[in-house]
């Protein structure tokens, strides 16, 4: 990573065995609210990024859309910006009981 252009707030390292979300949760604490935070779309998971945005205030993410992704637009604000609406897969709910059936990004 390039430091002379990003800031590192934080950092996890571990196990090999152990995936990349496991070591992103306990971050969420050190994110400050007011904040951007743009992942990688290794991240995309309705679970990990709701609780990101609902661990501090005003907490964004960014992250570029994969093919084929389930999505409604609900607004364009500019050429390939969109507010969308995305549903969240049976497997997450089964997992996470308190997670919608559907989520916006």
């Amino acid at each position: 990573m390039d430091t002379y252009t990003h800031l590192i707030r934080a950092a996890e390292f571990g196990d090999y065995r152990t995936g990349e979300l496991s070591f992103a949760k306990p971050l969420m604490k050190a994110v400050a609210d007011d904040s951007l935070t743009i992942f990688d779309r290794a991240y995309f998971s309705a679970a990990f990024l709701l609780d990101w945005q609902r661990e501090g205030q005003q907490r964004h993410w960014l992250m570029r859309a994969r093919k084929g992704l389930r999505h409604e637009v609900l607004h364009q604000f500019a050429p390939d910006d969109h507010l969308v609406r995305l549903p969240v897969s049976p497997q997450a709910r089964r997992q996470r009981p308190d997670l919608p059936s559907h989520w916006e990004a």
